[in-house]
């Protein structure tokens, strides 16, 4: 599976950058205080370990705005009680900068329709910087990376208090990092990695939305029942948009006849008759989006925005 990876990474030098360098888009004074904004970074960690050898580092946003590094423990430890867990993992060709500044605007977004809630967004930032002049072997590397990162998001949500609520919003290959680390904490095996089942087990709700999921149509299907990912979760809302141009050319990625992503047809082979397939709600944007395959243009799209609070705990607060 690595083999595609490790060729191009091995041919073509890649810059990471550290978060401690960010925060060029600061909340207001007014909304410091109540800010309480993490990234998670894997950007140093190697390809192909399938999250067998190395840690994430962890940079908290100061009231000043800046960013500090920190660690596992003080993001477990800096609410004096549970409050919902927001995870967004971003796209492909996003570096460290666009991760912490898009992280931030949708933080602000989360707060505007919600300005009493109480929540914590951690964005996942993974090493998706463009790593490929040509863009088939950048898709094919990162496609890969999107499934290795899934194994470290299984890894940190395991370790996450069982009472603590959490929403995964994943956008394009942030969808299919979602997905595997859904089927891992099932105790399906991903990639040759199965996870030790946690003890004891998940007693709050677990939500997802996948955002132009850049991921196979039929992934919420493919496992055996007793192991599906859709057991994870209470919903998961499927964002669908016939008009995504990059997502058309998904199928390409496996040269031709590939299978078609669930960001452009929405979800398939589903059991109708299974109770875990009515957890699937599909929401079309296509006459919001249109031809554009951006995050912004998708998050901004009034439909999504009118749901993102049902699916991320904010619901309640807002009424």
């Amino acid at each position: 599976m690595n083999a595609v990876w490790f060729a191009v990474v091995a041919s073509i030098p890649i810059v990471l950058s550290t978060a401690s360098e960010r925060a060029k888009s600061p909340p207001t004074a007014a909304a410091q205080e109540a800010a309480d904004v993490w990234i998670v970074s894997t950007r140093r960690l190697p390809p192909g370990t399938c999250g067998q050898d190395g840690e994430p580092d962890y940079w908290r946003m100061g009231a000043d705005g800046n960013w500090t590094a920190s660690d596992e423990s003080a993001l477990w430890n800096a609410a004096p009680r549970p409050v919902p867990l927001i995870v967004f993992i971003h796209g492909n060709r996003w570096d460290a900068d666009r991760a912490a500044v898009e992280g931030l605007g949708f933080w602000e977004q989360l707060r505007d329709l919600a300005p009493k809630a109480r929540f914590r967004l951690v964005i996942w930032s993974w090493p998706a910087d463009r790593i490929a002049r040509r863009n088939r072997p950048d898709l094919i590397a990162k496609h890969y990376r999107s499934r290795e990162e899934a194994v470290y998001l299984a890894q940190f949500l395991n370790r996450f208090a069982p009472e603590v609520p959490v929403s995964l919003i994943g956008y394009s290959y942030g969808a299919q990092t979602i997905i595997g680390a859904l089927r891992l904490l099932a105790g399906d095996s991903f990639d040759g990695v199965r996870l030790e089942r946690r003890e004891p087990p998940r007693q709050a709700t677990l939500t997802a939305v996948l955002v132009a999921g850049a991921v196979e149509s039929q992934a919420l299907a493919e496992a055996a029942p007793h192991l599906s990912p859709l057991g994870q979760v209470s919903r998961i809302l499927v964002i669908r948009n016939q008009c995504d141009p990059y997502l058309r050319f998904y199928p390409l990625l496996y040269k031709r006849g590939g299978p078609p992503a669930i960001g452009l047809i929405g979800p398939s082979c589903l059991d109708p008759e299974s109770p875990d397939s009515r957890k699937i709600e599909v929401l079309d944007v296509t006459w919001e989006v249109g031809k554009r395959h951006d995050w912004e243009c998708y998050r901004q799209a009034p439909s999504f925005t009118n749901r993102l609070p049902e699916y991320t705990f904010l619901r309640s607060a807002s009424e």
